[in-house]
């Protein structure tokens, strides 16, 4: 698996142009969101307004990120109007949907 969080043993790396998941979000228009950023999820999400996203599916590695980071995580989508799905969401595969006015 890759990440940006260093592991034991780990010397290789490139380097690549990032782009804000607002920006990206803001010139597509999806209305889902699926990730799987290997640690990346605190730093994506915690810094996004994502405008016009309905649903997220996103795994949580809290390996990396710690129990705590994920909470806040999850407090930060709260706040930006999303429901946790506990029925679809599956040991650290998080579901979260919210109500959009676009219809």
């Amino acid at each position: 698996s890759s990440s940006l969080i260093s592991k034991a043993g780990d010397k290789t790396g490139i380097k690549a142009t990032a782009m804000r998941i607002d920006d990206i979000v803001a010139k597509e228009k999806p209305n889902a969101l699926i990730m799987d950023v290997e640690g990346a999820e605190y730093d994506i999400l915690m810094q996004s307004e994502l405008q016009g996203i309905e649903k997220i599916s996103a795994e949580f590695h809290t390996r990396y990120i710690g129990s705590q980071k994920a909470t806040e995580i999850i407090s930060h989508l709260i706040s930006k109007g999303f429901t946790l799905d506990l029925e679809k969401s599956y040991k650290e595969n998080m579901v979260f949907f919210r109500e959009t006015s676009n219809g």
